[in-house]
């Protein structure tokens, strides 16, 4: 889920455990793509992702409502449950442990920066005469060129 971007990339969040996270400490090359159907449009991103710093990523979690960290502290991103119940359970003994406003930095996430390398747009046409413009850097600078 991508929750920013500026100039430098764009960022995401998720479980230290989490196969995604596993795959990026393999190999931090990776893509994103983003379509949306009704409007035939398509944007592609390569890049390498790298950790965050501390401080953006307590900007990010302190940002956010209470409830939504404490989903982070105990839902274990893309593993089995057994039942909701036991998920809920331990959401209710969370808002009791930080009933008190206080709510520690929870150590079982982390946000990544993709630092993009290339970037495609692609917009549908008629009769398959697709508009495709990538961007790609080239000696430390963006070059587009036509596809």
């Amino acid at each position: 889920m991508l929750k920013s971007y500026d100039y430098n990339g764009f960022i995401f969040f998720s479980d230290k455990e989490s196969k995604k996270t596993s795959q990026i400490s393999q190999n931090p090359n990776v893509a994103i793509h983003f379509v949306w159907l009704n409007l035939d449009k398509q944007i592609k991103i390569e890049g390498k992702a790298e950790i965050i710093n501390n401080i953006d990523m307590a900007k990010y979690i302190f940002s956010r409502k209470k409830g939504s960290n404490i989903s982070e502290w105990i839902s274990l991103e893309s593993r089995v449950i057994t039942t909701r119940s036991i998920l809920e359970a331990k959401f209710d003994n969370m808002i009791d442990k930080f009933s008190n406003g206080s709510l520690e930095f929870p150590s079982i996430w982390s946000g990544y920066i993709i630092k993009p390398t290339l970037i495609e747009f692609w917009q549908g046409g008629k009769d398959k005469l697709h508009i495709r413009e990538e961007y790609r850097v080239i000696n430390n600078s963006w070059d587009m060129i036509k596809l």
